[in-house]
């Protein structure tokens, strides 16, 4: 059985943990974005509104990508799942292949090649 595999199940497991960073870093991170943002509009107006509005936008900014890397990493982890489950479990799919016309090495060559 597929979830008595522990390298699958760890793959796995890594991708929701990355997962649960990816939301809540992106989300505080847009937060704090939006927040530095108001604040420097605000100060535009208001001399005494901007303090620290340059911080939140930085810090927004750091969690944004900290949040889009924690999603990289754990799609990894994902496909690494998947390809372990599809390569022990999946079996090999039956191919029909059809090969017309002759092998060529130039660039003009032709051929037929249907695959189902």
């Amino acid at each position: 059985m597929a979830s008595a595999n522990p390298e699958i199940l760890g793959s796995h497991r890594k991708f929701l943990e990355n997962r649960k960073t990816w939301y809540i870093a992106t989300s505080a991170g847009l937060a704090m974005w939006l927040v530095g943002a108001v604040q420097t509009v605000n100060s535009v107006f208001d001399s005494s509104a901007g303090g620290g509005a340059g911080a939140l936008l930085l810090m927004g900014v750091a969690g944004i990508i900290g949040g889009q890397v924690a999603r990289i990493v754990g799609f990894r982890s994902l496909r690494k799942a998947v390809n372990l489950y599809n390569h022990q479990y999946a079996g090999k799919v039956p191919a029909v292949s059809l090969n017309l016309g002759l092998p060529s090495t130039s660039p003009a060559g032709l051929g037929l090649y249907v695959k189902f």
